[in-house]
């Protein structure tokens, strides 16, 4: 989900660099010796079928999208029920990336910490996946449910293509350990504990051998790659935790490896590493 009061982190890098729209020549962020490296897609050593993947679906990403009516109108809902939380919901180039990138993945199976009213929950589900959406505030679980009722059915998806689970993810995740594996696992709520939600999910096999993690903000306001715009207090901590998780996932995990795409304020595409 976007951050208050921050400009969409990436739009001016991509614009600067890719028109109007991203390509094989066009800027992923690499962790290499904890720092982070701007790379061209084409130059960063990957199994060929995960390079194909991610260029189907940053390739050629526009920058403005028009959204569909029923994502309008679970906006308009979030911006009357939450006014102070329509920030959290991910823009309209976020959704369409976030469709393309459970397309491109074959994702049939989605596992997401954080629902708040839906929205990324619905981009999945209109992709064709079955979603089990986690969310710790029984108001905005409530709010989910309810919007989500009145929006499946305009996308023609079945209302039970998401369930919206309320609990705490660090209580549901093992919960769930040894019931099923997901091929999409979404991180958008906790920040400063997306380490202990993805330990949690590979230590309890929850992600397929094939599956794809997605976690977002993970620039979190020019923080993360930058320290010295870091000013102290909880947005330092913030920043510091993710940074600890994308070096950790990113580059240091002999499980794991992935790249960041610098679209809003950041998204890591992590897979299980070959």
């Amino acid at each position: 989900m976007p951050i208050r009061g921050k400009p969409q982190l990436a739009a001016s890098i991509l614009l600067l660099i890719a028109g109007q729209s991203a390509s094989w020549l066009s800027p992923v962020l690499h962790v290499q010796d904890g720092k982070y490296l701007t790379k061209a897609l084409k130059d960063i050593p990957l199994v060929k079928s995960v390079r194909e993947r991610l260029h189907a679906a940053w390739s050629e990403l526009p920058l403005q999208v028009q959204e569909a009516p029923a994502y309008q109108d679970l906006r308009a809902f979030t911006m009357a029920r939450f006014p102070g939380g329509a920030h959290m919901l991910p823009s309209p180039s976020r959704g369409l990336l976030l469709r393309r990138l459970c397309t491109a993945f074959e994702a049939r199976s989605v596992l997401e910490v954080g629902t708040f009213t839906g929205y990324s929950a619905l981009c999945f589900a209109e992709a064709g996946a079955q979603v089990l959406s986690i969310e710790r505030c029984k108001l905005q679980a409530a709010a989910a449910r309810e919007i989500l009722t009145q929006t499946l059915p305009r996308r023609d998806i079945s209302q039970a293509a998401v369930e919206v689970r309320r609990g705490f993810a660090s209580d549901v995740l093992p919960e769930l350990a040894g019931s099923e594996t997901y091929d999409l696992i979404h991180l958008d709520a906790g920040m400063k504990s997306y380490m202990q939600f993805l330990d949690l999910a590979l230590g309890g096999g929850l992600l397929a051998e094939s599956g794809v993690v997605l976690a977002d903000n993970v620039l979190f306001r020019g923080m993360v790659t930058n320290a010295s715009a870091r000013v102290g207090g909880r947005f330092q901590r913030i920043a510091e935790s993710l940074h600890s998780f994308n070096v950790r996932y990113l580059q240091e995990d002999p499980r794991t490896q992935g790249v960041i795409l610098p679209h809003d304020d950041g998204l890591a595409v992590i897979w299980p590493r070959t």
